[in-house]
């Protein structure tokens, strides 16, 4: 039981080496972090990461109790690092109570089913575009080349804004806006134009002024995006939000989207070039819809691909956990947690941990068949976009926008990757490869087949 009586003893662990604490480890290897402790202290431990002594929790019980049953106990925005909260002060992810809930309402018209379905023909063209050029290109670093991709897309859905030189001088902004997200950079958020914290101030100051301005732009012209249907959807009186709201929102979920949305199309691209096997179940799956169009419903009927996907989540899932300030005391495992405590929930430590998932750290697809993967998400088993009143709002576009890019590449494309690259990997903001991943693309007309023997990268 995740609630027993104690004799109110902390959690086990140590602290570390002093004011660094153990954040070296933590930051450049989270997932083996995590698992060595909890193989030596259980599901809850004691730490000194990213500036502040931390509990952190891992399990699907732990994740449960933290996200569902006991959500109430934590609040979000209070206990990350200092360098975060300044980075993403007004967004969504920091919110808790009635205030989340009501930022909540006045973004759920832009991420509804019916959005989704309007939104998955301009998906689909933009990504056409970009893998045409990628193929055209020779060799490129397919983790930055569908960075730039989500963030056309993102753009466009959110902003109204096609591929052009305004996109690239905004994912410029949004590169020095995420690099100060990265490493220790938060634990010294030093404001000064020199540091990668600085310049990621002065880059989120930026796009949150082009952000008004288009806000502007929609009131007098609208369009078919989730700007122009957040202002169309105005709700409640009580449910409005603020136009500096609205753009500090906007902002995360730019940000959010399409880090995610990137980290699982290279992540599924790596195991794909790794397992020709499975690349060819899903390819033969792509080729029973005849090229037809991927509208919402059809790509519901893609099970090879929803399972490749959801197995890339809980593989990689794009962010490793996430911090909470506990507001209530509470005792799990055996173990008490005082209030005013910080903790950090473990997604990719759950997700990996023996007795979760059968061999975890084997990359299978078939794990995910329809009769399990409703009670996998229910237990918290699969928490890739967290769970519970704080599950992402942007999940289910995320997970549209990748299977969109798997499936026209599966069925126009050989993907290759460069050998002899480390696949080495960085786990903030979001995982990805440090190589950046280096591939060719080339279309199925030049006979290119794919194979393991291509890919001698070493892991």
């Amino acid at each position: 039981m995740a609630t027993v009586a104690s004799s109110r003893a902390l959690p086990p662990g140590r602290l570390g080496i002093p004011i660094v604490g153990e954040s070296w480890s933590f930051v450049t290897a989270p997932r083996e972090f995590v698992l060595r402790r909890v193989a030596e202290h259980g599901p809850i431990f004691r730490s000194h990461i990213l500036g502040r002594p931390t509990v952190l929790m891992a399990g699907p019980e732990a994740l449960r109790f933290v996200l569902v049953t006991h959500q109430k106990y934590f609040a979000t925005g209070r206990g990350w690092p200092r360098g975060l909260r300044l980075l993403m002060d007004g967004a969504l992810m920091m919110q808790d109570g009635d205030e989340h809930q009501r930022t909540r309402r006045a973004f759920a018209s832009a991420f509804s089913t019916p959005a989704l379905r309007s939104y998955a023909p301009a998906i689909a063209r933009t990504v056409s575009q970009h893998l045409a050029r990628w193929a055209a290109g020779g060799e490129f670093r397919l983790y930055d080349a569908t960075k730039l991709l989500m963030f056309d897309i993102a753009s466009q859905l959110l902003l109204g804004r096609p591929f052009e030189a305004e996109v690239d001088s905004l994912s410029e902004l949004f590169e020095d806006y995420t690099r100060g997200m990265e490493g220790l950079h938060p634990i010294l958020p030093i404001p000064v134009v020199w540091t990668p914290f600085g310049r990621a101030l002065r880059a989120r100051n930026k796009l949150l002024r082009h952000i008004a301005s288009v806000l502007q732009e929609r009131r007098d012209r609208p369009a078919k995006d989730a700007l122009s249907l957040l202002l169309e959807s105005g709700g409640t009186a009580g449910d409005r939000i603020s136009d500096e709201e609205l753009c500090r929102n906007v902002l995360f979920l730019l940000l959010a989207g399409h880090e995610s949305s990137t980290s699982l199309v290279a992540m599924a691209v790596m195991e794909f070039c790794r397992h020709p096997d499975i690349l060819e179940q899903a390819r033969a799956e792509q080729a029973t819809f005849a090229r037809g169009e991927l509208s919402l419903e059809a790509i519901a009927t893609m099970e090879i691909l929803d399972r490749v996907v959801l197995e890339i989540e809980r593989l990689y899932p794009p962010f490793i956990g996430a911090f909470r300030h506990v507001i209530k005391s509470f005792e799990f495992a055996g173990y008490h947690v005082p209030a005013g405590s910080q903790i950090f929930y473990c997604i990719a430590g759950t997700h990996h941990l023996d007795g979760v998932h059968a061999d975890p750290m084997r990359f299978d697809p078939t794990r995910f068949v329809r009769a399990q993967d409703k009670t996998t998400r229910q237990t918290c088993a699969l928490a890739g976009f967290g769970g519970g009143g704080h599950v992402c709002l942007g999940r289910d576009l995320a997970r549209l926008e990748t299977k969109i890019v798997l499936a026209l590449l599966l069925r126009a494309y050989d993907v290759t990757l460069a050998p002899d690259q480390s696949l080495e990997m960085t786990f903030m903001p979001s995982i990805r490869p440090k190589s950046g991943l280096r591939a060719r693309l080339v279309s199925h007309a030049s006979n290119c087949s794919i194979g393991a023997e291509h890919v001698a990268a070493r892991q």
